[in-house]
């Protein structure tokens, strides 16, 4: 697994910026909703699992006190769906304090149902536009600690 950092010029240690995970394999949705929060000027690390597997490797190496504040997932991954993910994160009492949000293309009332019962905070089909991209992350700041707006972005990726 590798796992890259970049930091712009001046910014802060990693360490001082909340972390977000997000759990989605198509890079157009991850560059979107990245933009947004910068448009916003809501200043996180993002790190980026394009699977599950990834997604549990990653969390595995994080103490405690360093997961992330929030995880956005989406529900059509590769190998093992958004549902089962949310189900395993649930089983691990270290991961159920942290709130996941499904951000998915399905607008299924099933899909809905069963993202909430299996233990996601919110279940929010993704967005057409930019604006309404905007609008999400105005959705989002309600997960978010209140640091998010006091620092440059940074990002860690983890490559396939």
């Amino acid at each position: 697994m590798d796992i890259s950092e970049t930091t712009p010029m001046g910014t802060p240690s990693l360490a001082s910026l909340p972390l977000v995970m997000l759990v989605e394999d198509n890079p157009h949705d991850v560059q979107l909703l990245q933009e947004a929060f910068r448009e916003r000027g809501i200043y996180l690390r993002f790190l980026v699992a394009d699977c599950a597997q990834k997604a549990f490797g990653v969390l595995r190496l994080f103490p405690a006190s360093g997961l992330p504040c929030l995880i956005i997932l989406d529900l059509s991954l590769p190998i093992v769906s958004g549902h089962t993910l949310l189900r395993d994160f649930a089983r691990n009492p270290t991961w159920t304090p942290i709130p996941k949000i499904v951000l998915t293309s399905s607008e299924r009332e099933s899909d809905r149902v069963v993202s909430l019962a299996s233990g996601a905070a919110a279940h929010i089909v993704k967005p057409a536009t930019f604006d309404q991209y905007l609008g999400l992350v105005d959705q989002l700041l309600a997960y978010l600690p209140s640091t998010a707006k006091t620092e440059p972005p940074t990002a860690m990726h983890m490559d396939r």
